[in-house]
């Protein structure tokens, strides 16, 4: 099968997208247009890549790289003229595929839905266009993907749909076996500052509005704990948790403003115990989280806090793999005192879960969806 696959997004940031696109190789031959930092990015087993290539996410939202794009999607409808599956990822690219839809009539339409908000949750104008679009191609779509089971029970009753969106999880996994000798060097002696302390670790970096400073001031309470906050941030986030180290005088805390690759993110994964997975509750999007970061902790064998998120609870009760507490005081001190068997419950779990099973699982789920479309239109 023909498949014209549109990622609006840098595809070397991007593990979802890098996973859908493993998944949609395993179906057909995958044109691809998307982002990229470098030119000489590669995609094993593409038929074709189309690169737009772009220094960050800030230019992301710029009209004039939008049009850049637009025009790359053209060039490949050039070369592609039948097209048997349309695969639309994230938002941005609902407006470009409902263009498509009219003007080349694909015979089958996917849309991954990895962000939930309403149009009335998105924030400013333009958003809210891309949003309408979203909204529109969701409801024509011949297979729709959610993030998790919570997102996909939203959407069929929100959207109207007659049947669930397929279920495709944010298993990431990061690799804490091989880490290069110089990545330790460079950070050994931050982590060395825990003293033997429980190491706690955020790397979700300052984003106070999911509850950072919260956390941050619960090390206050537990003198035999230290926690890193690895990931920077916008300044004024910053500005606000260093004040309260200074002003609380909490001495268990550290900050790293830069931002890490894989690897070091790795390292300091597996050098620490508890990990945290922190999101608010303001929006869909983060009610119903879906949370990549809680795989990374799992596959490094480390438990983790959470907050009181129903995805986050689900997973901690179900699997007794950390505490959902938005008192993170409580629930660090709950992990703590019973580690071995948390840790115990982390490495059950991740022996049942695999990336691999992941993309194989929403792979048979699609191909099934267009075989029964199929076997109807004949």
């Amino acid at each position: 099968m023909k498949i014209l696959y549109l990622a609006y997004t840098i595809l070397e940031n991007d593990g979802r997208t890098k996973e859908l696109l493993n998944v949609m190789k395993k179906i057909g031959n995958v044109t691809l247009v998307s982002c990229v930092r470098t030119k000489t990015y590669e995609v094993e087993g593409l038929e074709k890549h189309f690169k737009l290539s772009l220094d960050g996410n800030k230019q992301i939202l710029n009209s004039g790289s939008y049009m850049k794009f637009v025009k790359l999607v053209s060039n490949a409808l050039k070369e592609q003229k039948d097209i048997d599956i349309l695969f639309l990822d994230n938002f941005f690219v609902s407006p470009i595929g409902f263009w498509i839809l009219i003007a080349h009539k694909p015979k089958f339409i996917i849309v991954d839905s990895r962000e939930l908000y309403t149009v009335r949750e998105r924030k400013g104008l333009l958003k809210k266009v891309f949003a309408l679009f979203e909204q529109a191609m969701i409801r024509k779509a011949d297979v729709v993907i959610a993030a998790n089971e919570f997102r996909a029970q939203f959407m069929k009753k929100y959207y109207k749909l007659k049947r669930e969106p397929l279920v495709f999880e944010n298993i990431r996994k990061l690799d804490c076996e091989n880490i290069d000798e110089s990545i330790q060097k460079k950070y050994s002696e931050i982590i060395s500052k825990a003293n033997g302390k429980t190491k706690v670790l955020s790397t979700g970096g300052y984003d106070v509005e999911r509850g950072t400073d919260r956390l941050v001031r619960a090390m206050k309470e537990l003198d035999n704990f230290f926690l890193f906050v690895v990931g920077g941030g916008p300044e004024k986030d910053e500005r606000i948790l260093k004040s309260i180290v200074q002003e609380e005088h909490i001495r268990n805390v550290y900050f790293l403003s830069e931002k890490l690759l894989p690897e070091e993110l790795a390292y300091f994964v597996k050098n620490c115990d508890i990990g945290v997975v922190n999101y608010h509750s303001k929006d869909l999007n983060n009610k119903f989280c879906a949370s990549g970061k809680i795989y990374e902790f799992l596959f490094c064998g480390k438990p983790v806090i959470t907050t009181e998120n129903l995805p986050l609870i689900e997973m901690c009760q179900r699997y007794g793999i950390g505490e959902a507490d938005n008192d993170f005081a409580s629930g660090l001190l709950n992990i703590a005192r019973n580690y071995e068997r948390y840790v115990q419950n982390v490495i059950n779990l991740v022996q049942d879960i695999s990336v691999e099973k992941n993309n194989n699982k929403l792979a048979e789920n699609i191909e099934y969806r267009i075989k029964a479309k199929l076997s109807i239109d004949r």
